[in-house]
């Protein structure tokens, strides 16, 4: 399922989700938890690029947690 509205994420937190970020050094895809969200961004488990704001997020989507 896509991602695009503040409210999305808000449903989202604590599942895992992927993120395309635009960002210093051009586009960045991570897969990570989301953690929380504010009325700037969101919050992810991950050491790489903990926090996105809104505008540079450029595609977001909820991924599968399939444990066997």
């Amino acid at each position: 399922r896509k991602l695009r509205r503040p409210a999305h994420f808000s449903a989202a937190v604590g599942q895992p989700i992927g993120v395309t970020a635009a960002g210093e050094s051009g586009k960045q895809t991570i897969k990570a938890r989301l953690l929380s969200v504010s009325s700037d961004g969101i919050t992810l488990e991950s050491e790489s690029l903990p926090y996105i704001p809104f505008g540079n997020i450029l595609r977001a989507q909820l991924q599968p947690d399939i444990r066997f």
